[in-house]
């Protein structure tokens, strides 16, 4: 729920009282009002509501006074849009200056309407579900204020209820004829949906905490409400990447570069980890003395790269620490996870990034981790090494360069 600021403008909060009374009932009887309302109170040139599908962007609605075109526009490649990074993380998007954004400066549609700034929010449904967006753009750059975010969210809370009046007949899972399995693409779609529901949820509830509307937080506890948004945001987005990949034996992932702090990486996974180390008897370092301020990269990727190496670590470490470090390179930035487990012998070490590869000691795994690690820092530039003995643990490195490239899709196989 967003909270209605006090500071807000005394037009805003009429043009919200008249959107909200509204008693619309069809996206068609609301566009005509809403988009010009936003385009006024944001002194943007253009804004349009959208559906999304994992490679889809569907212009539902648009006004547009700059002629860019925008207003002829059917749908467009998902990859190619803004809005990805919406239905990626569920979050909204503020981009002051689109062509120097590492998130967008190279993505088509910039160019192709001339994009100098936007503004976007995801419209979610009563089931917790992103069914589409709410944006605002302008052909110059700009910023967007914090009451700005908040009228288009509110705006957006009221499209998303008109949406929810004739929702489309949802998907069934019905049992399989006798004799055959149930459609797999399927299950899995239902599986992402029913996740990343609760999930949206929960980021609202750690918002309206941190936002101290049921009382003041101590900064330990807001510490701690921080580390549980950012552990959602990282499942929102794997369950995001089962919804683009369930049509498929391929395991697709977006890629989505932005300026990002190394150091804050860390920082997050070892208030996750360390507890998972201590639980079992080791300690848990963390490492950051020499570590770049900012990079260019998808810090989600990274942050599931790392997270499958430090689960390896713990699960094959019986006594001892792990240690996660980052650093400064000639290239970027180099991560390092390293561990006084039972090491890798030599033979082993060259297949073990392989899909399904298991080593001597690895009994309960898929084989699937090293894999996922291998092709994800390979789709963002770096490179990755293994250096271990057996009984004396083994340190895994992954490299990054300064400035990763993107959007980009990865397709993993998993068959």
């Amino acid at each position: 729920m967003t909270q209605i600021s006090k500071s807000m403008h005394p037009s805003m909060l009429q043009d919200l009282s008249m959107v909200l009374s509204q008693p619309f009932r069809k996206l068609e009887d609301c566009l005509p009002i809403m988009l010009p309302v936003i385009t006024r109170q944001l002194g943007v040139h253009a804004a349009f509501v959208s559906h999304m599908t994992p490679t889809i962007l569907e212009f539902l609605g648009s006004v547009d006074t700059s002629n860019s075109g925008l207003l002829d526009a059917n749908h467009e490649p998902l990859l190619n849009s803004f809005c990805q990074h919406i239905y990626a993380t569920g979050e909204p998007v503020v981009i002051s200056d689109a062509a120097t954004d590492p998130r967008v400066s190279g993505v088509a549609l910039r160019t192709k309407f001339g994009i100098g700034s936007y503004l976007g929010v995801p419209l979610i449904r009563a089931s917790g579900a992103i069914d589409g967006t709410l944006c605002a753009l302008d052909p110059a750059p700009r910023a967007y204020s914090a009451d700005q975010l908040a009228f288009l969210r509110i705006v957006a809370s009221k499209l998303a209820w008109v949406i929810d009046q004739s929702p489309a007949p949802p998907a069934i899972a019905t049992p399989a004829p006798d004799g055959q399995r149930a459609d797999p693409a399927l299950i899995l779609r239902v599986m992402a949906h029913d996740i990343r529901n609760p999930l949206t949820s929960m980021l609202g509830h750690c918002e309206l905490l941190l936002s101290e509307v049921a009382g003041p937080l101590t900064a330990e506890q807001q510490t701690m409400i921080r580390h549980l948004s950012e552990a959602s945001r990282f499942i929102y987005r794997l369950a995001t990447d089962m919804v683009s990949s369930a049509d498929s034996q391929q395991a697709t992932m977006m890629m989505l570069p932005a300026e990002y702090s190394p150091v804050q990486i860390i920082q997050q996974l070892a208030a996750i980890y360390a507890v998972q180390a201590e639980q079992k008897g080791l300690r848990f370092q963390a490492i950051t003395t020499t570590a770049p301020a900012l990079i260019v990269g998808d810090a989600a990727r990274v942050q599931q790269v790392l997270a499958n190496l430090i689960t390896n670590a713990i699960q094959y470490t019986d006594q001892g620490m792990i240690a996660l470090e980052v650093a400064s390179w000639s290239g970027g930035v180099a991560y390092s996870v390293r561990d006084t487990g039972r090491g890798i012998p030599a033979p082993e070490q060259e297949h073990i990034w392989a899909l399904h590869a298991r080593g001597q000691y690895d009994r309960a795994g898929f084989g699937i981790g090293l894999y996922v690690v291998r092709q994800l820092v390979t789709a963002m530039g770096g490179t990755y090494a293994l250096a271990s003995q057996p009984g004396q643990g083994s340190v895994f490195t992954v490299r990054f360069p300064a400035v990763v490239q993107g959007p980009a899709l990865v397709s993993l196989e998993v068959c």
